[in-house]
């Protein structure tokens, strides 16, 4: 009887796992009607197929093949590994958290992993200094998307101060600058400037600063609590209207940033880490829903209850809950569609270069003689070998992929047709915030930024600031395969020289002028080039050091980003081309 009923068991399991698969992988047969289902079925079915291997960290959870698992909890752990193979149809590795020390392995805990399930309280006071360090080692290395931080801690709203107040770009020095220039900034507009005292207003106000963060679609009302206690405070003269206050805020902050989209919402960021001895290299940013939900460096941060609270989450819940508030953010459609493509090509890297791999060897080692003779006849010039194959696997994926949809892309009318506010028709010049979204979404299309690049030498398309000027830029534009072998141009290397540009203009011309977008800094700039090339003499050929002459100067640069091949080239093309002009001059 008891084998009939395990077997029973069994067949229920099997019967539910083949109902899941059939609704949640549904969008994938050519046959089925996307139009049948909504956007919220096919975005869960797009995580529940992204998200494919998770780890969870806590310091009480035995984890698997635990020899000593007293004082653990077992029960809880098990229930989650198994709902997340059931219900997410993800594999769980669960760790055991002992010291920073025992248990971070990055080398295993950050390979092919999609979501962290990670303990707030991970030390034995109930501290969360252990879970700042793994989160801020996950955020950097940017390879898992998806957090979800469990706690137990009675209010929420103490995590997600602790999570703005480490993961802000200001610290107590900053604080302590902002403060000052806040004295100076007031004193002309207010009745008793000698009373105003700007570091106690921000500590005074720190809870009301942080509720303008957290509650994005409530600021509105806040906005009118905030410049109230200003106009109190700091006794500002009747006939100021809140703008002026406004204004002499963000007067204010020109002594820390030199652009922003709100100005309180900077100010209340800095009044939240005034007790932050280090500015995070991330900039932690609400996202627009319920839940506790932020972004940090690209990943969706969520933090929940555990189930000991009224409203925790039961482990067997945990993936549905989790799927269900990353689709219900109102602006996740970039989020979702991310995820789709990644997780598309990350099944299509496991198919190309097989054909590679069945390659003749005799063939194939042929070929490589010619990449000896590059070098000088003495060894295989390995770099060119490796470019020449990673970018013919790249060609054949994208070759694979080009007629292959994502199904969240079919809901783009749909997205567009719920935005609260739809881009205009025709760009203007006062669309400024627009503007500077569009340069930052033109720097992210057209540049590439290689951290800790393994060969420091110069590349086509290399992009460099002077820092002595910040008006002038320079773009490497020899041809590649100099690049690799600089000394068959005896190391004299082409340039273009540029200058900073207005964005709107830059906008206007994007695909006609010979422009270029990128960050510095993280503030989107635009740069018109000057399409007449020079050569440089480069003694020391590394970009973290490099110095070029130019006019008769020495001039050292700083590296700011890659420009992509096809955008390189194309101003390539137009420089080398201005050499050849021919005129004349004739009676006419």
């Amino acid at each position: 009887m008891k084998r009939v009923l395990t077997r029973l068991m069994e067949l229920v399991l099997f019967l539910k796992k083949k109902i899941l698969n059939k609704f949640y992988f549904m969008a994938n047969d050519k046959s089925t009607n996307i139009a049948e289902f909504s956007f919220s079925d096919v975005a869960i079915d797009v995580i529940r197929n992204s998200i494919r291997s998770a780890i969870c960290i806590d310091d009480k959870y035995a984890s698997a093949y635990e020899e000593d698992t007293s004082n653990l909890i077992v029960d809880e752990p098990r229930i989650l590994h198994k709902s997340f193979r059931e219900v997410g149809l993800c594999d769980l590795d669960i760790y055991r958290f002992t010291t920073y020390e025992a248990t971070w392995n990055p080398s295993v805990m950050l390979s092919n992993k999609d979501l962290l399930i990670l303990d707030w309280e991970l030390d034995a006071d109930g501290n969360f200094d252990n879970a700042i360090k793994i989160l801020t080692k996950v955020i950097e290395s940017k390879k898992i998307p998806f957090v979800l931080v469990y706690t137990s801690t009675p209010d929420l709203h103490s995590v997600s101060k602790a999570l703005i107040r480490e993961f802000s770009p200001y610290d107590r020095e900053v604080f302590n600058i902002i403060s000052e220039s806040l004295k100076v900034n007031f004193t002309p507009i207010s009745d008793d400037p000698e009373a105003i005292e700007a570091d106690l207003f921000l500590e005074e106000n720190t809870e009301l600063f942080y509720e303008y963060v957290f509650n994005w679609n409530k600021r509105d009302e806040f906005v009118t609590n905030i410049l109230a206690n200003f106009r109190d405070k700091f006794s500002i003269k009747g006939q100021i209207r809140e703008s002026g206050i406004r204004t002499k805020v963000s007067a204010s902050l020109k002594a820390i940033i030199t652009q922003h989209n709100d100005e309180l919402l900077e100010l209340a960021m800095m009044s939240i880490a005034q007790e932050s001895e280090t500015k995070s290299a991330f900039r932690i940013e609400r996202i627009s829903m319920a839940q506790h939900a932020f972004r940090l460096n690209g990943a969706i941060v969520l933090v929940y209850h555990k189930q000991d609270k009224e409203d925790g989450i039961k482990p067997e819940d945990l993936f549905k809950v989790f799927a269900e508030a990353v689709v219900s953010n109102p602006h996740n459609y970039l989020n979702i569609l991310s995820l789709e493509l990644k997780d598309r090509l990350r099944e299509s890297f496991s198919k190309i270069g097989t054909q590679f791999s069945k390659t003749d060897e005799q063939a194939f080692f042929f070929h490589l003689e010619n990449y000896r003779t590059l070098n000088n006849g003495e060894d295989y010039d390995l770099r060119s070998i490796y470019d020449f194959i990673l970018k013919s696997w790249i060609g054949e994926l994208h070759q694979q992929k080009i007629n292959e949809q994502p199904r969240i892309l079919q809901f783009a009318n749909h997205r567009f047709g719920t935005l609260t506010s739809p881009p205009p028709k025709e760009l203007a010049a006062n669309n400024t915030i627009l503007v500077k979204e569009l340069v930052r979404y033109c720097a992210y299309v057209s540049t590439t930024k290689v951290i800790n690049r393994s060969d420091p030498s110069l590349r086509f398309g290399d992009l460099f600031l002077n820092p002595a000027n910040s008006n002038e830029y320079f773009l490497c534009i020899t041809p590649s395969c100099d690049c690799l072998h600089p000394e068959k141009i005896n190391n004299n290397f082409y340039f273009v020289k540029g200058a900073n540009s207005n964005d709107f203009q830059a906008i206007q011309e994007a695909e006609t002028g010979f422009l270029s977008f990128v960050l510095r800094d993280n503030e989107p700039k635009c740069i018109r080039w000057q399409c007449k090339p020079f050569t440089s003499y480069i003694t020391a050929n590394d970009i973290k050091q490099l110095r070029i002459n130019y006019c008769g100067s020495e001039i050292p640069l700083q590296h700011l980003i890659i420009l992509k091949e096809n955008y390189t080239q194309r101003i390539a093309n137009e420089s080398f081309g201005y050499g050849h002009r021919v005129g004349v001059d004739l009676p006419h």
